[in-house]
């Protein structure tokens, strides 16, 4: 199997009722084990994954370098996966949808050049929703990390050069807005998901701001203003 371990991320156990969906680095499979007995209740041969994404509506997400999947969480299955041929740098579950930052690259001239894109795409089926560009990120080697959805805004990690230690973050939304989409390409037929969007996410925090993001375990943590 070609396993790319550089690029591959410890994954946090997931715990699903008596259940237990863990990962280790290295390991060329996904693991379902009862708690209780130890038993393996099932697995999943996943090479080339590189860091899990969540938990949702009973399934479990994961990304490769170019594709996601999508696992029923109690048979272990595949229920969908989306492979195109964009690079997936973070991804995260809002509601009913997967929100992934990913580029595909462009020519500019005589230089290839990448515009990272913000895309949504369905939890259920893994089909593409809406995306929007994100053209102030243009780079020829984006340097693109974590994605977090918060209802104070919605936040990308990124630094100037591979090697750079400066990591910042780069704001998708004005204040007020979880992600309003402006200008965006819509898949024929898809239905317009930003006030859906806007609805799941506000008013669920109450009190929180946005004050520092770090990441233990491959989780996200923001830190409630005052504590």
């Amino acid at each position: 199997a070609d396993s790319d371990l550089v690029r591959q991320q410890e994954m946090t156990p997931i715990v699903v009722g008596n259940h237990l969906i863990v990962r280790q680095v290295g390991a060329l499979s996904i693991d379902c084990i009862d708690i209780a007995t130890g038993r393996l209740l099932w697995s999943h041969f996943a090479p080339d994954m590189e860091r899990s994404v969540g938990l949702a509506e009973g399934k479990f997400v994961y990304l490769n370098r170019r594709q996601a999947v999508a696992l029923d969480v109690e048979s272990g299955e595949v229920a969908w996966r989306n492979a195109d041929d964009w690079q997936i740098y973070s991804a995260s579950i809002a509601g009913p949808y997967l929100i992934e930052v990913a580029g595909e690259g462009r020519r500019n001239g005589n230089s290839k050049e990448i515009v990272p894109w913000i895309r949504w795409l369905s939890l259920e089926s893994g089909q593409w929703i809406a995306g929007a560009p994100l053209t102030k990120l243009t780079d020829k080697d984006p340097q693109l990390g974590k994605l977090l959805v918060h209802p104070q805004g919605t936040f990308v990690s990124h630094r100037n050069e591979a090697r750079d230690l400066d990591v910042r973050l780069h704001r998708l939304a004005v204040d007020g807005e979880p992600l309003p989409l402006g200008e965006y390409r819509q898949v024929p037929g898809a239905k317009e998901i930003y006030p859906t969007f806007a609805a799941a996410w506000a008013g669920q925090f109450p009190g929180w701001r946005f004050a520092t993001a770090e990441t233990s375990g491959g989780q996200t943590v923001v830190d409630q203003e005052g504590k």
